[in-house]
């Protein structure tokens, strides 16, 4: 029997143990906010046999990982009459002593995640690739990322059989569902929604603790949706609201030919603002590679997004974010 104790300046620390080390202190997983962020997103290109991964980093299993640059990464063509469903990983070779981008070939189904110490995988995507086909299709390309957490474990947002189930004890939130789930030693449940996210405010509400004095709270007159005008391809867009706090989150392709002139409206949101503010607002080249133009985009009181200047031609991605606060309150007695 011996005991170890490490880091030291006299001890000798090997990998093995510098990864049971550092493995407890952080999951496994891409290293952002959740499925909102860009970091190490996998985007079709349109290109024969490749992919494209965002710049981003992760942890995976006590290793720091980091892509500097956005960078495309390559798969099989499909010479076979059945669609193939491959994955995208993120792949520990304690071999070679590296964490690196891996595409992993399925067959009917995506490969399973490889969950071993010595050859751990964090999945980033699956994609089906058609049969007879050398491109994938944006509609065939499900973002499976799963991220770092700090005590409650982020979901990944879409189903994936592969995806890393809570621990006994764990609390998850999905982003998607907007809803909190708990495992206990047999099954994983759901908790509800977060009582802030809901709607209205009302007295009623068992969960809702306030203080016995009379107070106000800024309420939502509706639940934040987004709609968009045509002319774009919609490839994310998601608004999450919390009492009298709308974040919203949009990442549109241009599609019809010629620029947008300023005043042009391109999406509307269903809730009032206080206020008009303006949200800074990225063209990207086709391929996300770099910043091509940089404009703005106006919020109105009525709830329109429309362009501040002239910019944005066909083919062109804008990435929109931005915060604002809802007018409204609800008197609690």
């Amino acid at each position: 029997m011996a005991e170890h104790s490490y880091p030291f300046d006299t001890s000798a620390l090997d990998e093995a143990q510098w990864s049971r080390m550092a493995g407890s202190w952080q999951d496994n997983g891409v290293d952002a906010r959740g499925p909102w962020d860009q970091a190490l997103k996998v985007l079709t290109t349109g290109q024969p046999f490749q992919l494209l991964v965002t710049a981003g980093g992760a942890k995976v299993a006590g290793f720091h990982y980091e892509l500097d640059a956005n960078t495309v990464v390559l798969f099989e063509e499909n010479k076979t009459t059945s669609s193939r469903t491959d994955r995208v990983v993120l792949k520990l070779n304690r071999e070679t002593n590296t964490v690196a981008l891996a595409v992993r070939q399925g067959g009917a189904t995506a490969p399973p995640v490889d969950r071993t110490s010595d050859a751990l995988e964090v999945p980033l995507a699956t994609f089906i690739v058609r049969a007879n086909s050398d491109t994938v299709a944006p509609a065939d390309l499900s973002d499976v990322r799963e991220f770092v957490s700090s005590g409650v474990q982020m979901l990944p947002p879409f189903s994936d059989a592969a995806s890393r189930e809570l621990a006994e004890g764990q609390i998850g939130y999905s982003p998607t569902a907007k809803k909190f789930y708990a495992r206990d030693s047999t099954r994983q449940f759901e908790l509800g929604p977060p009582q802030d996210l809901a709607p209205y405010i009302k007295t009623t509400d068992a969960n809702l603790n306030y203080a016995k004095s009379v107070h106000s709270h800024p309420v939502l007159a509706t639940y934040p949706t987004l709609s968009f005008e045509s002319g774009f391809n919609v490839q994310h867009a998601e608004a999450h609201a919390r009492v009298g706090i709308v974040r919203f989150h949009m990442y549109l392709e241009r599609t019809a030919s010629g620029t947008l002139p300023s005043g042009s409206t391109i999406a509307h949101i269903n809730v009032t603002p206080l206020n008009w503010p303006l949200f800074v607002a990225y063209v990207f080249s086709d391929n996300l590679s770099s910043v091509t133009k940089a404009g703005a985009i106006a919020l109105t009181n009525t709830g329109d997004f429309y362009t501040y200047n002239t910019f944005w031609g066909s083919g062109e991605n804008l990435i929109v974010s931005g915060t604002y606060m809802t007018s409204g309150s609800v008197r609690i007695t």
